[in-house]
């Protein structure tokens, strides 16, 4: 069980996204797979860090998750920004973040 609340109530779509970033660095950082399952809508994302693309939450996981989320890190995000068009359930986020 995560020691975080999972979903934050009444935040309007942009602060969601954000909240969901949050929650996969937590699940990096606290090896927490609940938290980081959470802030995935589906299946169907793509991370991309330094120019390689790990496509599919399956294989993010297995391949980041996996490795990363033991360590002992405390990741810091900055230079969040969304691009997100009125009505579409399609975001993409750009940031940087540093262990």
């Amino acid at each position: 069980m995560s020691s975080y609340p999972l979903v934050h109530k009444n935040l309007n779509p942009r602060e969601a996204i954000t909240d969901a970033l949050f929650r996969v660095l937590i699940g990096f950082d606290e090896n927490d797979i609940l938290m980081f399952n959470s802030g995935f809508a589906d299946d169907d994302v793509s991370f991309v860090m330094n120019g390689n693309v790990t496509q599919g939450l399956d294989t993010i996981r297995t391949q980041l998750l996996s490795h990363v989320g033991p360590l002992d890190t405390t990741h810091m995000v900055s230079g969040i920004r969304i691009a997100l068009d009125d009505g579409t359930d399609t975001a993409k986020l750009t940031a940087t973040s540093m262990n």
